[in-house]
Parts: structure tokens; C-alpha cells; sequence
């Protein structure tokens, strides 16, 4: 309607005031009454004395308020300024989520986590089967997923690697859906396919992964019935689609190599959404006809599915009837989903061959292999998996190899695609390129960024001192991984060392091995090279990654303080304060909270534009250093950055010194030197990184002004990139009687081993 009423040929100012009027009438409403409605609830709630009712009334309102959220936020956005002046782009956008969008999530929201839902789904599907008679019907009403391992020092260690491969495998899909839409030199049919392919590859690491973190978190693998119907369904359409997708890209492929001239106008646009919307199509619809099969099998006994998700082939195994005649369905199905794409990509690679070899220019040669090199390693990686496991799903298969291959398909792929696509795709780094360099919003034409490298200068330039320094920084690299992984590993083998401060510590050690990665490599590559070129996107991502593990580090200190204070001033109280669960969520907070108000500080840094100098006198992207290199005036951002670099190092300084007070206090009414002496030596190790750590980080980034001496950086970053991460476990472990058992233990247990096995050869 707003777009309609802006074609009108007469004054639209008084039907104008009038529409706005009436929509909102319409909008606010219903919404004051929802606003009076939650107010009543909220008082209610908040009487109540019960945690479960509570709970029980949150769960009852979170989807009605989502939907509520997300209906009244965009509706008040387009509905109530219909302005003549409205961007038409803008209307488009916001019609998309309010008319696609919203739709599709309102069922998610409200069945996602609702019980009632999941029964009555449960019961259907049920009922269902007792059509097919009362022998064959259903009783279970949940699976349990055995996962990947039962150890549960393994289960920890694995939830840290697949939360990391979980959030890269999004941040990286995340990147190329906002670099194709953004850049407009990307938007042509081949990265439109690959924007496609990675809207689907989120959508399947969300289907499976949320779940496997949850059961490695936890060590309790339950699963619903419907929820573990529902993963599988999802799953095997995600795969299905890619399958498809995978083959009208291998189409594209052909046109644009075997009729180039033909290309734009036989891939237009419209032709990309008929493709590509056939391609979701037809891979949910082969998929629905084999979950179709899986869903009309009884499952009255067992219930453990050995795998870390509900798989098809292993959910078909766990059926309590004749398989023969639902298992060759789903084989035809599964190998009619597979190979009909497989084939098309077969006769496209065959076509794109011929035409190659026909080609007499060596450069026409490599072109054509680039664009097609990507697409192949994706089509043998993905084809090779799914053929193996779903073209021989018969009873005899193996659950481990299963396994073992489902980790690739749904673990690994996703996070290999985008690295695939990009690492050596020039139109991705000149996207990126761009996207960093972009002008910030209220800077003219005259200061947008030239600068596309930089340039180290380094520790040093004379050629025998940098080899000195490599051979140093080289041993000090080793030792500091060394020596923060022995800490990781004595913390998870010794039982007496989980205990709340160890994990702490062991946080710090894992932080300690990231921080230094982030810098001494590239260091010790410019000492054995001479040359200290660094791109313009690697230095702005070392530059943020250094900042952020610095900042997880202020807050991890405070963190640690925290449990010192728990631990001396409240000793009875310590077991159940400092519970596994408060010490994840403090260490959770103190990287989230690092990472976040970095965050803030780098946005500012990438607005600003670099047109020259290049030279950065250090031997890292250091923050305040670049920040001098920008071509523009720097006050605002210098006085924001040292706003939020305050915050950053001040607030878990206050709490690290608010925590010694208190346990001074505690300390001075102590009676027994005993416990005075041993309350010092559990305080004495951090008190020293403390000091060491904020002394440097205070005199750093609380002062990055202007006039600061360049070499003064450098010589602090020393102390703070090279000898602080390498002094840590030295402090920590030096005199501490708890690591020392422990490596005693280590050692005579591996001993022992080591006599018993010789012993038995």
C-alpha cells in the first residue's frame, strides 16, 4: 500500500496523514494492550515465590513475546512512515522478512521448544502406525544418542573443538552471504549459487551441532522421538538440496566456459531463481518420500542410536520389523537423489574437458581450471561421503564407520567449503579488500583507502641480529606452547587438580597458546625473510584477534580474583558457589565480554581510511600504531578507543582489587600464621601476572596519544607478547605443590605403564 499510494498523480498529503492515522490506530492498539497485559504479568511474576513457576511462566510468554518482537518491530517501521521520501529499497527489504520471512519462523518459534507440540507430534505419528496394525506400533517416545565418546575428559575437549569449528563454519558461510550481497562485483550467477550453498550449509551445521554440543556439555545424549524425527528430516533435505545445488552449479560452470557469449543471457537472473529454487525443491521432495519410508517403521525396542545425531541409515537399523522392502525404497530414493545430480555434473565437467582441450591459449587453459577447481573439491568431497554412506546403508554397515564419515559431512565440510571458495578466489579477496576499505560514512571521496599492504619494519634491520633473533623468539615460541600445554593436559588427567582454580587456569593457558600464535609466527617469518610485508586484512584481523585475547585475559584475571576471594573469605560456601556450571559461565563471560568490547574498538579502526604511509614501526599490527597511520582526523576515535580500552582493562582491575581487599581483610583477622601463609600462597602466583599484565597493558593502551615514542611500544610489546605468555606457567607452576604431584603422578603412571609393557613383550 505505501508504494502504491507514492505512484498517485494528485497530492497525497492528507490520504497520507489519514493511512498513517488509521495504521496507527491498527498497530498501537493491540499493542498497548499487549504492553499493559506483560506489566500485569511481569508484577505477578515477580510476587512469585516459586523458581519453577517462574520458569514455567517465562516459557509460556517467550514464544508469544519473539513473535510479538519481530511482527510489531518491522510493521511500526514500514506501516508508520510511508513518507513520500521513503527509500523503496528499504520497503523491499523489510516486505521481505514481514512477508517470507516472519511467516516461516512464527511455526519454528512456537514448536521449537513446546512440549505440548512435540506430544501431540509424537501422537500423530503414533497413531499413524497403529493403522498398520497394533503389533507393529511404536512405543518409544525417546532415542539415546550414544555420541562420540563416553570418556568424559574427551566429551570436554571435543565440545571446545566443535564449538570452535561451529562458530567458524557460521562466521565464515556469514562472510560470503554478506561479501556476495554487499559487493557488486560478485553478483553473478556463480556466486549467487555459492551465497545459496551457504545459506545451506548454516541451516545444516544448526541442525546437527547445537545438539552434539549440548550432549558433550552435558554427557546426557536424550533425544524425543519427533526432535529426533524432525533432525533427521531436516538433514537429509539440506543434503538433498546441496546435492542439487552442487549440479546447476556444475551447469553454470559449462555455460560460462563452452558458450561464453550465450552466458548472460542464457543465466540470467530469473533463470539463477528457477535453478536454484528447483534445486531446494527437488532435494526436499526426493527427501520427504525416503523420510516418508522411515517414519511408517515401528520402533518398539532398542532405543540407542549409535551416533551423535539421528542418521537415517542408523535410525532405519533400530526398526522392530522387516527392513528388506523400506530399505531398497530408500536406496533407490537415496541413489536417485545422489546420482541424477552426480550425472549432470559428470556430462558438465566432460563438455567443459572437450571445450578445453580445445582451446590453443595456455591462459584460456588456466582460467578455466580456476573457476572450475573450487567446485570440483567441494563435488569429491561432498559425493564421496554421501555415496559411501547412503548407497550402502544396509543392516550390515558399520555404526563406527558411520560415524567416523558423518563427522567429515557435517563437522567438516561445512567449515572447508567457504575456505575453499575463497582461498584463492581473487574476486573474494578484492570483495574483502573493499569491504574493509570502505570509506567511513562521514568522510568525503578525498580520504577513501589506497593502502592494500603494510609494511613491518620490525625488531630489527641488521641481517645477523634478526637471525638471533629468530633462533630466540623461535625457542621462547616453543617453550610458551610447551609449557602452557603441559598446564591444559595436567589439568585434564589429574583429578586433583579440577578444581575451580585450575580451570581457570587452564582458560589462561589456552588463551596464552592463541595470543602467541597470533603474533609470533608472523614474526618469525619477517626475522628469517627479511621482509615484513603484511596485507591489509591480515594485519587488520591480527590486529583483533591480539586485542581480543588481551582483553579475555583482563577479564579471565578478574575472573580468577574472584575465586581467590570465594575460596579464602567464604571456604564453606566455596564447593557449592563455585559449582562446574558458575565456573563455565564466568569463564564464558569473560571471553565473550573480551571479544565483544574489542569488537567496538576495531569497528572504529576499520572506518577510518589509510591512503599513507604504510610503515608500521613494530613487529605486530599493534593498535594504537595503526591508528596513527590513518589519513584523517583521529581525536574522536582516539578518545573512543581509550574510552572502551579503560573499560576493558579498569573494570576487572577493579574487581581483581575490590577481591584482594576483602581477602586482606579476611586475612588480618586470621588467627593461625598457618592459614595466613597458605592463603598468601594461593594469591601469590596471580598477584604476580596481575601485576606484570596490567602494569604493561595500562601504560599501553590507556595512553595511545599521539606523541607517543614509537620504540617504547615495541620494547613494552616484548614483555607482554614474548616474555608474559612464556612467564605465566613458570609463575604458576614454579613452587606450586598441587602441579608438582600431579607431574609426579603423570610420570609414575606412565612408568608403570612402561615397566608393565615390557614386562608383557
Amino acid at each position: 500500500m505505501p508504494t502504491v499510494l507514492k505512484l498517485a498523480c494528485a497530492d497525497i498529503r492528507v490520504t497520507e496523514r489519514t493511512f498513517i492515522i488509521l495504521a496507527a490506530l491498527n498497530i498501537v492498539i493491540p499493542f498497548f494492550v499487549i504492553l499493559t497485559s506483560y506489566m500485569l504479568i511481569l508484577l505477578t511474576v515477580i510476587h512469585m515465590q516459586s523458581a519453577a513457576g517462574r520458569r514455567k511462566a517465562f516459557s509460556t510468554c517467550a514464544s508469544h513475546l519473539i513473535v510479538v518482537i519481530l511482527f510489531y518491530g518491522i510493521l511500526i517501521v514500514v506501516y508508520l512512515t510511508p513518507g513520500s521520501d521513503a527509500a523503496p529499497d528499504r520497503s523491499k527489504e523489510l516486505a521481505v522478512l514481514y512477508i517470507v520471512v516472519t511467516p516461516l519462523l512464527n511455526p519454528i518459534i512456537y514448536t521449537l521448544r513446546n512440549k505440548d507440540i512435540h506430544g501431540a507430534v509424537s501422537r500423530v505419528l503414533q497413531r499413524q502406525e497403529l493403522r498398520m496394525g497394533s503389533e507393529n506400533r511404536s512405543s518409544l517416545t525417546e532415542f539415546i544418542l550414544v555420541g562420540l565418546t563416553n570418556h568424559r575428559q574427551t566429551q570436554i575437549l571435543l565440545f571446545v573443538v566443535v564449538l570452535l569449528i561451529y562458530a567458524l563454519s557460521i562466521l565464515g558461510n556469514l562472510v560470503i552471504i554478506m561479501l556476495v550481497q554487499t559487493d557488486s562485483s560478485l553478483q553473478t550467477p556463480m556466486y549467487f549459487f555459492i551465497l545459496h550453498l551457504s545459506v545451506l550449509e548454516i541451516l545444516y551445521v544448526n541442525c546437527s551441532m547445537p545438539q552434539l554440543l549440548a550432549h558433550l556439555l552435558s554427557g546426557h545424549g536424550a533425544i524425543s522421538f519427533t526432535r529426533c524425527m524432525a533432525q533427521m528430516y531436516v538433514i537429509i533435505c539440506l543434503g538433498s538440496a546441496e546435492c542439487f545445488l552442487l549440479g546447476a552449479m556444475a551447469y553454470d560452470r559449462y555455460l560460462a566456459i563452452c558458450h561464453p557469449l550465450l552466458y548472460v543471457i542464457a543465466m540470467g537472473r530469473w533463470r539463477q531463481v528457477q535453478l536454484a529454487s528447483a534445486c531446494w525443491a527437488s532435494g526436499f521432495l526426493l527427501a520427504s518420500i525416503n523420510a516418508t519410508f522411515t517414519f511408517r517403521l515401528s520402533y518398539c525396542g532398542p532405543n540407542r542410536i549409535n551416533h551423535f545425531f539421528c542418521d537415517m541409515p542408523t535410525m532405519v537399523k533400530l526398526a522392530c520389523t522387516d527392513l528388506r522392502e523400506t530399505e531398497l525404497n530408500i536406496i533407490v530414493v537415496s541413489a536417485l537423489t545422489i546420482l541424477l545430480p552426480f550425472f549432470i555434473i559428470l556430462i558438465s565437467y566432460m563438455l567443459i574437458l572437450s571445450s578445453v582441450i580445445r582451446m590453443q591459449s595456455a591462459t584460456g587453459w588456466r582460467k578455466a581450471f580456476s573457476t572450475c577447481a573450487s567446485h570440483l573439491t567441494v563435488v569429491i568431497l561432498t559425493y564421496g561421503l554421501l555415496i559411501i554412506t547412503y548407497l550402502s546403508s544396509g543392516s550390515e554397515a558399520s555404526p563406527d564407520r558411520d560415524k567416523g564419515l558423518a563427522v567429515f559431512y557435517v563437522l567438516v565440510t561445512p567449515l572447508l567449503n567457504p575456505i575453499i571458495y575463497t582461498l584463492r578466489n581473487k574476486d573474494i579477496h578484492g570483495a574483502v579488500s573493499r569491504v574493509l576499505q570502505r570509506q567511513a560514512p562521514w568522510t568525503g571521496d578525498e580520504n577513501l583507502t589506497s593502502i592494500t599492504e603494510f609494511i613491518l619494519v620490525g625488531l630489527t634491520n641488521h641481517r645477523k641480529t634478526q637471525v638471533f633473533l629468530f633462533l630466540i623468539i623461535l625457542l621462547t615460541y616453543s617453550l610458551t606452547v610447551m609449557g602452557n600445554l603441559v598446564i591444559v593436559a595436567l589439568v585434564r588427567v589429574d583429578s586433583s587438580l579440577r578444581t575451580p582454580m585450575y580451570f581457570f587456569l587452564s582458560n589462561l593457558a589456552v588463551l596464552e597458546i592463541c595470543f602467541v600464535t597470533s603474533s609470533m609466527p608472523q614474526m618469525l617469518a619477517h626475522l628469517l625473510s627479511g621482509n615484513g610485508v603484511i596485507s591489509f586484512i591480515r594485519c587488520m584481523f591480527q590486529m583483533y584477534i591480539t586485542v581480543c585475547l588481551g582483553s579475555v585475559e583482563c577479564f579471565l584475571l578478574g575472573a580468577m580474583a574472584y575465586d581467590r576471594y570465594m575460596a579464602i573469605c567464604h571456604p564453606l560456601l566455596y564447593v557449592i558457589a563455585m559449582s562446574r556450571r558458575r565456573q563455565v559461565q564466568l569463564a564464558s563471560a569473560s571471553w565473550a565480554s573480551g571479544f565483544l568490547l574489542t569488537s567496538i574498538n576495531v569497528s572504529f579502526i576499520l572506518h577510518l581510511p589509510y591512503c599513507g604511509p604504510n610503515r608500521i614501526n613494530h613487529f605486530f599490527c599493534d593498535m594504537p600504531i595503526v591508528l596513527k597511520l590513518a589519513c584523517t582526523d583521529i581525536s574522536v576515535t582516539e578518545r573512543t578507543v581509550i574510552i572502551v580500552a579503560a573499560l576493558i582493562v579498569v573494570l576487572p582491575f577493579f574487581i581483581i582489587l575490590t577481591s584482594y581487599i576483602l581477602i586482606l581483610s579476611s586475612v588480618i583477622r586470621m588467627r593461625s600464621a598457618a592459614g595466613r601463609r597458605k592463603a598468601f600462597s594461593t594469591c601469590a602466583s596471580h598477584l604476580i601476572v596481575v601485576i606484570l599484565f596490567y602494569g604493561i597493558l595500562i601504560v599501553v593502551y590507556l595512553t595511545p596519544g599521539s606523541d607517543r615514542a614509537p620504540g617504547h611500544d615495541k620494547e613494552l610489546a616484548i614483555f607482554y607478547m614474548v616474555v608474559t605468555p612464556l612467564l605465566n606457567p613458570i609463575i604458576y607452576t614454579l613452587r606450586n605443590k598441587d602441579i608438582h604431584g600431579a607431574v609426579s603422578r603423570v610420570l609414575q603412571r606412565w612408568g608403570f605403564e612402561q615397566k608393565r609393557s615390557t614386562l608383557t613383550s
